[in-house]
């Protein structure tokens, strides 16, 4: 019987799954009694998911926080780098003014030294100055010895003429004017041999033609460059070092075509993918070579006509009997005129680029009036829908497209809130290369109170003084002139009206994001627009 009872309890017990679920609360009995019984506790739940619900919202205010503010730093920056390169595009058009107008001053200044040089207008200024002398005992005599026409003479009669005294005035004066001549002539030569080679010399090698055509040639590498500078400024952190997440920002500048502004020469005739000028020398015996000749001979005419006002204004009140500053005035265009027939092919301005259809137009010669931006012309009643329609088109010509470029922004707990924007982050901005219109001011003009010269003492005064008139309201005595003689060129912010779509899409070309060491460009990936056409950008878009 004992044999049976060891056999008995080496004998596997086997149980029902109830069983084993009873064992394992009598073996936790003890820590289930260890929960109180009443709602204490209940809050640690509670206080657990409030802190995962504020963490997914903090997570989602700070994606908020850096998407806003990687969108205000891109706008800050586009409006900067776009208005930026604007004002380059200004200064450049401004330089090629102020050249032109070198250029023609230049021109003014050799043909007056080059009468310096000659000085066929002292020669026959000695000469009638001479002749003053010979006939001057003859005067002296009264009208039977005169064999001439009295008449001419003022102030004098058949019987007051032998009490002229003109022989006397005579005697005193012809020697004072021949030594302003003299000296006059003395001084102009000094200056022509000083200075005349020089000039000379610029003209013979064009030198200010070559300035203008270097910096039409880097105008377009300064514009895009400016704005890269002003982007990558506006990208970087607060301690100047790039962005690790998202690299350096890129910018380019746009025609409204959708072209990048460059500095390559195009056809005269087509629109320009640059400054909106031409080179006249492009354009041999074509409008705008014509164009240039008209301008430089107008310019240089008149640049003459005042450096022989401000040289001669003393031969004009004090010595008028030598008709020296005639005789000068005369010369030195003749001078200047033989000058610009040297250079018919040479030394030319560089002059507005003008559309094809409107160049040689019936109701003008000179185009620029028609195609200015003038206040007056806007506001006048007579103004002709053709002209309307030619303002609007240069309107177009005179737009550019300001883009800046980043890399998208990686969101905070991606797998919770994914970015369904795929693509490089881009925006935009536009302004206008222009003429401003003359501002209104109190006391715009002058008036010229001319003292008349006095003779004292054998010294000669004579002054000009400008006073400037308070009692009324103008506009500014400023050119409005869309030509490239206007040296007042600007450049302002618009709002958007240009399509956008095109220039969206295009790539900026030569974009670093500085992600790497080794500067390699990074390829531009377009925002995916889908269906988007330019009124949907233009109806949503802030600008």
């Amino acid at each position: 019987m004992i044999r049976d009872l060891k056999k008995h309890r080496k004998t596997k017990i086997i149980t029902k799954p109830h069983d084993d679920i009873m064992q394992l609360l009598t073996y936790y009995r003890k820590s289930l009694k260890a929960f109180h019984r009443d709602e204490r506790g209940v809050m640690s739940i509670v206080t657990l998911l409030t802190v995962l619900m504020l963490a997914f919202m903090l997570g989602m205010i700070l994606n908020v926080c850096f998407q806003a503010d990687g969108k205000i730093r891109m706008q800050n920056s586009a409006d900067a780098a776009t208005y930026s390169s604007g004002v380059v595009m200004a200064r450049g058009m401004n330089s090629l003014a102020f050249t032109n107008h070198l250029l023609c001053d230049v021109f003014a200044l050799t043909a007056f030294l080059r009468e310096g040089k000659n000085n066929d207008a002292e020669q026959l200024a000695q000469e009638i100055l001479s002749t003053w002398e010979k006939n001057a005992p003859a005067l002296a005599g009264g009208v039977d010895n005169w064999d001439g026409n009295y008449d001419r003479i003022p102030n004098v009669s058949g019987g007051n003429f032998k009490n002229a005294g003109i022989d006397a005035a005579l005697a005193t004066k012809v020697p004072q004017q021949r030594e302003m001549v003299t000296a006059f002539s003395n001084w102009a030569r000094s200056f022509s041999a000083q200075v005349l080679p020089t000039l000379e010399t610029i003209l013979d090698q064009e030198l200010i033609p070559q300035f203008q055509r270097a910096l039409r040639g880097n105008i377009g590498q300064m514009v895009q460059q400016s704005a890269v500078d002003i982007s990558t400024r506006h990208g970087n952190r607060d301690d100047g070092g790039t962005d690790a997440a998202r690299g350096q920002m890129g910018a380019a500048i746009w025609r409204t075509d959708a072209t990048q502004f460059r500095s390559e020469t195009t056809d005269p005739n087509s629109p320009p993918v640059g400054l909106p000028v031409v080179d006249a020398t492009d354009n041999p015996g074509g409008f705008y070579h014509q164009t240039a000749l008209s301008q430089r001979k107008d310019l240089a005419e008149t640049y003459l006509a005042q450096w022989n006002n401000e040289k001669l204004q003393e031969f004009s009140h004090v010595g008028p009997l030598s008709q020296f500053g005639n005789l000068w005035r005369g010369f030195t265009r003749g001078e200047l005129r033989d000058l610009l027939a040297e250079h018919q092919q040479t030394n030319l301005l560089h002059v507005i680029w003008t559309p094809p259809e409107v160049q040689y137009s019936s109701t003008s010669e000179d185009l620029r009036p028609t195609l200015s931006f003038d206040w007056q012309q806007f506001t006048s009643p007579d103004m002709i829908p053709e002209d309307r329609s030619r303002n609007g088109f240069l309107n177009e010509q005179y737009m550019f497209v300001g883009t800046v470029y980043w890399q998208r922004l990686h969101a905070l707990l991606p797998r919770l809130f994914a970015n369904p924007l795929a693509g490089d982050r881009v925006n935009f901005s536009q302004g206008m290369l222009f003429l401003a219109v003359p501002r209104l001011a109190r006391g715009h003009s002058e008036c010229c109170e001319t003292i008349e010269p006095t003779y004292r003492n054998d010294k000669t005064q004579y002054r000009t003084n400008h006073v400037p008139d308070n009692s009324s309201w103008g506009r500014q005595n400023r050119s409005v002139s869309w030509n490239l003689l206007n040296q007042n060129w600007q450049f302002k912010l618009v709002p958007s009206s240009v399509g956008l779509v095109d220039i969206l899409a295009q790539s900026p070309g030569g974009w670093n994001d500085g992600s790497s060491g080794t500067g390699d460009e990074k390829k531009y990936v377009p925002p995916s627009l889908g269906n988007l056409t330019d009124h949907d950008i233009h109806f949503i878009n802030m600008h």
